[in-house]
């Protein structure tokens, strides 16, 4: 059940302010300061590599100083799919299981307001990996044309880890949708998490 009273059971990280981005734990509503950071993630390419260019997809990834895992960003056009329409199928959590074969559970916990929530999601990896989830907060915001949401991992302690779960992380994690001029959208998806736990070498990008 969704849950609007979201403070009580959330557990906040020290030091929040208005001029960084999230650390991982913290928890508070998405400021201008949020978004124009996740903006330029999209948009600066210094020290990104690229690692595949085919048929209007694009994949970069960056080393994250003594991070152990890159950030990878993925940029591509989709000619025939309005940008609202792409924004909804992504944010839509109950139609999500139409188009994502690896969820096992989806749950919206709570709202800290109308454009940040909490969420938790696992998900079914494959053979021999074990399985993964995530407590997230999600946070959004749609501006004319352009659509952005993103989140970052968080605490909830009605979603402690699980047994036979392994739990992962996302530093941060998301998408700008904007319009093209052919009744399409162009589509940026960034990523830094951490899956944690032993991971078997054919599922390591090595580029």
């Amino acid at each position: 059940k969704f849950n609007t009273q979201c403070t009580e059971f959330i557990v906040m990280a020290e030091g929040g302010g208005d001029c960084r981005f999230f650390k991982v734990g913290e928890i508070r509503p998405a400021n201008d300061y949020d978004f124009n950071y996740f903006r330029s993630l999209i948009s600066d390419f210094s020290d990104w590599r690229k690692s595949h260019d085919k048929n209007g997809v694009t994949v970069y990834s960056k080393e994250m100083g003594k991070a152990s895992v890159k950030m990878v960003k993925v940029r591509a056009e989709f000619k025939d799919v309005l940008p609202g329409t792409f924004y909804d199928v992504i944010h839509d959590g109950k139609y999500r299981r139409t188009w994502d074969e690896n969820v096992i559970e989806d749950v919206d916990i709570c709202a800290l307001d109308d454009n940040n929530d909490i969420g938790y999601y696992s998900m079914d990896c494959p053979v021999p990996l074990k399985n993964r989830d995530l407590v997230n907060q999600r946070s959004w915001r749609v501006t004319g044309d352009e659509y952005i949401v993103f989140n970052h991992s968080v605490a909830h302690e009605k979603y402690p880890p699980r047994k036979n779960f392994i739990r992962a992380v996302s530093y941060v994690t998301g998408f700008l949708i904007t319009s093209n001029r052919n009744d399409g959208c162009n589509v940026s998806y960034i990523s830094h998490s951490d899956l944690r736990g032993e991971l078997h070498l054919r599922f390591i990008v090595t580029n």
